[in-house]
């Protein structure tokens, strides 16, 4: 059984080998979703309980596929033995993206990526405006924070295979927007929006 992050990260990636293939689904749920400009702030979510949906439309089925894993990108480690093999549990560094990270990047398998972001931002800007005239999101002007990443991985200790894994993080949007107030004057101004992801891994 590995006792620290870089034996563990070795027998993972060395089971992610074995993989033949992959189901993976997701939850998410959001936490909170504003916009900001200057003093003014908004608070998306008390204006529409589809704002919320919006966050969870992405719900259920998803081609995630486990990639191999980095030491450098592992903050925390600890592993236990179970009744068919071993634990490992790698506790992952916050990692800022932009829209060119791509996924696996600090060891997040997956994650809303900013084409997403655009139809999520755009979507609960809709609940604002009715949908009727058009909110840009400048996506050079956006970043993503992923936080509080926890990787868990069952290992079988006689055949060295994956028998389950699970990811959970938190997602931070930070977004640029162009948003109308007022008939064609619009204003550029910021959305943030959090949530919490949980995507769960069966392999073969």
């Amino acid at each position: 059984m590995p006792t620290d992050a870089a034996s563990g990260v070795k027998l993972y990636n060395s089971a992610v080998a074995k993989i033949k293939g992959t189901n993976a689904s997701i939850t998410r749920k959001i936490g909170y979703a504003r916009a900001e400009k200057g003093i003014l702030k908004i608070d998306l979510l008390s204006f529409s309980d589809d704002i919320e949906k919006i966050f969870q439309e992405g719900d259920g089925p998803i081609d995630g596929r486990l990639s191999a894993l980095s030491a450098k990108d592992v903050k925390g480690f600890s592993s236990k033995d179970t009744e068919n093999g071993y634990e490992l549990k790698f506790t992952l560094k916050e990692v800022t993206c932009d829209q060119y990270s791509k996924t696996g990047v600090g060891g997040y398998m997956h994650f809303i990526t900013m084409q997403e972001v655009e139809i999520i931002v755009k979507q609960m800007c809709d609940q604002l405006t009715g949908g009727s005239v058009e909110v840009k999101v400048y996506k050079d002007k956006s970043s993503l924070i992923l936080k509080d990443g926890v990787f868990t991985v069952n290992i079988d200790k006689n055949t060295g295979k994956i028998t389950s894994a699970s990811l959970t993080f938190t997602e931070t949007i930070n977004g640029r927007i162009n948003a109308p107030i007022v008939s064609t004057l619009a204003i550029d101004a910021d959305a943030y929006v959090e949530g919490y992801c949980t995507v769960n891994y069966k392999l073969s």
